[in-house]
């Protein structure tokens, strides 16, 4: 929470801004059920995450559902759904933080490859959806996502690096 308010702090350009920010986090929002049903599934299922993250269509659905991400997370710090869907709610926000997109996709991959153990398939294929919706109406993913896709790579992640670009490539 701390990272939040620093954030917060950080990004609100005047009171209306800080006054939606703590709105968003305090509301409960329209998914708050199925976000609670998807934290309690045994597997992390990123397909149904980005379900879920689709049904997202206007900056304000998104600033509710990065609220509701933010107060998860205080419990959940390391669910690679959680993460990208936070990742994603933050790009698709008016008032967002790129930085914050991109360190979410990348912790993402790596926590869901290294302790959720995710297949790189399944990676591959919630990775590829990221960059379709880039290119379909959601162009502030595109920024975030090649950004953490490089930095994944650089941090040497336990990831077969050619053959996972090269999937990747052949999605986009």
């Amino acid at each position: 929470m701390i990272r939040e308010a620093m954030l917060l702090a950080r990004t609100a350009r005047n009171d209306a801004e800080i006054r939606q920010r703590l709105l968003d986090y305090l509301s409960e929002g329209v998914g708050a059920e199925h976000l609670e049903r998807l934290l309690e599934q045994p597997e992390v299922d990123l397909d149904a995450w980005w379900a879920f993250v689709e049904k997202v269509t206007l900056p304000q659905e998104a600033g509710e559902l990065r609220g509701m991400c933010i107060r998860a997370l205080e419990s959940s710090p390391d669910h690679p759904g959680l993460l990208l869907t936070r990742a994603v709610a933050e790009a698709l926000c008016t008032d967002h933080d790129e930085a914050v997109s991109t360190t979410g996709i990348a912790d993402a991959i790596r926590i869901g490859h290294e302790k959720y153990e995710l297949g790189d398939e399944e990676l591959v294929a919630a990775l590829g959806r990221m960059f379709d919706a880039a290119g379909n109406g959601r162009p502030a993913l595109a920024a975030p996502l090649t950004v953490a896709l490089v930095r994944v790579g650089a941090a040497g992640a336990d990831l077969p690096g050619l053959a996972f670009a090269s999937a990747l490539l052949e999605r986009v």
